[in-house]
Parts: C-alpha cells; structure tokens; sequence
C-alpha cells in the first residue's frame, strides 16, 4: 500500500500551511524519510510554475506552500534549489512573477532550468532520450511541488503532469507535436516519471482551479494539501477529493497498462483528515473530448464535431505572437498584425491556450462535447 496524507488546510497563511504540511510529513514518517543519506546533496523543488500569474488566479504552485517546505528543508542544513521550465519566459523571472521571491530570499538558490542535459529513460514506453534541465539531472531527490488542476488536454494535472515542466523551454512544444494523440502523450509523461522518479511530492490544492484549466480555468477553493513519497498516489487521492474516476483519465489508463503502481485507488492507504471532511462537489472538468468510439471513418467527422478547439477573441488579443510561437504544429500564424488560426493543421495540445496571457484563447466545442465532458466524471 502506497501512504497518502491529505491535510484540510483552509488559508494561504505561511504559519497554517507550515503547520497542515508538518502533520502530513509526520504521518509518513518525517521528512528525514526523505531526505537523501548524505548531507551535501542537493534538494530541487519543482513547482508548478506554467507562467508568470499572480497566486489568487490559482495558476502556479502558491507561495506559501514553497515557503513551507523550503523552511522545513532548509532547517535540516540541507542545499535546496527551486526552478520550473515554463512554455515561455525565463525560468527566474516566471518564478519572481509568480511571487516567489520571497522563498528564494529564505536562502533557497536559483535552480538551472535553461541548460539541457538529455537523460537516459531506461524503462521509456515512448521516449528513451528525454531533454532535462540541468537542474533536474543533478539533484540527489526532486520534490514535486504541484497544482491541482483541470487540464485540457490530459484532464487532470497533479503531480505526474507537473514533472513535464523537468523539460526544458520549447521542447515541451516539440514534444506536442511528436505525440499529439492524448494517451501517447500520458505514456510519455510516465516515461518522464519513471526517469525523474521525485521522492516527495505535494499537491497544493487549498485553492484549485476547474474547468478549462490549467491557465483560463476558474479558481476553486478545495481546501487541502496532499503528501506523499509517491506521485501517482498522491494523485489518486486528489481525484478522489475532486470526484473524478482514475480510469478517465489519460495517465491512470497509460500506468494501468504499464502496470506501474498504484493505479488504483484500492492500492493507497489514506492518512490525515477523512474523505467525507474534504471531498468538494461538482468540481467542473475542461470542456475537452477525444473521440474513441464508432467505425474508423467516422473517426474525423465525430472528432470534428466533439473536440474543442482554440478559438481567438479579436477583441482581447494583443497580437503579441506568444502562442504563434509557441505552436508546434505551426496552426496558428501572424498576418498583418493578426493572429490566424488554421483548423485543419491543429493537433489540440492546447499549448497556445496555455501561452495565452491576455486570455484571449477560449476553447470551444458543441453541446455534444460539453455533454461528452459531464460524463467524464461519472462511471469507470
């Protein structure tokens, strides 16, 4: 059985969230558990860090809860490193943006997140050869600081998904364009997992983000943090307190088949305050589909019909060429000082949602994809 401990934790006080994540630690044995044999190592937080937002907009990891662990890991006299690859912008000035300053001016260092280092994937499903940050390749335990999210394209993001920020700048794009089929995609995030394998990770989920996240979607109090040595497990529990089915989702259908524990919610062993006490209701998924029922040629017609798609909004756009460049499949183009956008060519890796900072990038499908999406949280 895989030790989950999920904490209710109702404010972004430093003292309150010092404390929840305290009694989470302690009830998976303390956070000397975790901590590498020698003293010289290196710790690297990862934070969820996708652009430079302010916290109230649920965006990234919040300061608080990197100030938490920062503070518990600095007063053992280890050497923590904090960084995150964002799709666009420098990795310090995301993380200053983001307010992290004040964990960095606890005497936490700036991690390298702009050199690569290509890191062998053993056990890789889908890639063996995986473009890290050098950060990444050189700390002795990676803490996976995450968000709980919605995501549009792989409808959860915890924290399996955030480890994908262990890639450096535009190669997160590129690898969009390599895998744009959603569970090819959750098979390489495993591969990125198994290869970075973070020995603690944290879900901030006091305050989460439904519907089209994990940059436009809607903050969403959950009220809780969530612990545990293992990734996946720590995720199975999140999807619990949001009531979404781990056979919905990408990552728990790519690990099923992998065989790569737990996945499921019958191998965690639940510690701290109760499901009844912090499970939330209706929590509100991404309006995105995937079609993967009907005969072959109907395939692209129901696809066409169901999927969400990028859809700009003239009006809010800045024409600032962010998600044009951030675009792997090159869907999306400046003319004439506008962006246009080219159904036929998009792969829906929703990228450019992502990049979009003046939220001018919805994502739009019909009623039956809105229907399809309701679904997702029902059944197994």
């Amino acid at each position: 059985m895989h030790k989950v401990a999920v904490i209710k934790c109702d404010s972004y006080d430093v003292f309150e969230v010092t404390q929840s994540l305290n009694r989470a630690l302690e009830l998976l044995g303390g956070i000397d558990a975790f901590l590498p044999a020698s003293t010289s190592g290196s710790i690297l937080l990862k934070p969820n860090l996708l652009a430079g937002e302010p916290p109230e907009k649920a965006v990234t990891t919040h300061p608080s809860v990197m100030q938490a662990i920062a503070s518990i890991l600095l007063q053992k006299g280890r050497k923590v490193e904090m960084g995150d690859s964002p799709g666009l912008g420098a990795p310090l000035k995301t993380a200053i943006k983001s307010g992290l300053q004040p964990v960095y001016d606890l005497g936490v260092l700036p991690a390298d997140f702009e050199t690569v280092v290509e890191m062998g994937s053993s056990d890789g499903r889908v890639s063996r050869r995986l473009p890290t940050a050098a950060a990444v390749a050189g700390a002795d335990i990676i803490v996976s600081c995450a968000k709980l999210k919605t995501h549009a394209l792989q409808l959860y993001t915890g924290g399996v998904k955030n480890l994908y920020g262990c890639l450096v700048g535009l190669n997160k794009a590129k690898q969009h364009f390599r895998y744009p089929d959603r569970d090819v995609f959750a098979d390489f995030l495993l591969d990125i997992y198994t290869t970075v394998m973070p020995g603690l990770t944290i879900i901030d989920g006091i305050m989460a983000m439904e519907g089209n996240g994990p940059r436009t979607g809607t903050p969403r109090k959950a009220g809780v943090l969530i612990v545990s040595g293992n990734a996946l497990a720590a995720d199975l529990a999140a999807l619990q307190v949001i009531g979404f089915s781990p056979n919905k989702i990408p990552i728990f259908r790519a690990a099923k088949k992998r065989n790569l524990r737990p996945f499921s919610v019958d191998e965690v062993q639940w510690l701290g305050d109760s499901l009844a006490d912090v499970q939330i209701q209706g929590f509100k998924p991404a309006v995105t589909t995937r079609v993967s029922f009907g005969p072959p040629f109907l395939q692209k017609p129901l696809r066409n019909l169901l999927i969400a798609y990028p859809e700009i909004a003239a009006a809010q756009c800045q024409s600032c060429g962010a998600c044009v460049k951030i675009c792997p499949a090159k869907a999306l183009k400046m003319i004439d000082g506008h962006v246009h956008f080219s159904r036929s060519k998009c792969i829906t890796c929703y990228c450019c949602h992502e990049a979009c900072t003046y939220g001018a990038i919805d994502l739009q499908c019909g009623v039956l994809g809105r229907i399809a999406a309701k679904l997702m949280r029902t059944g197994s």
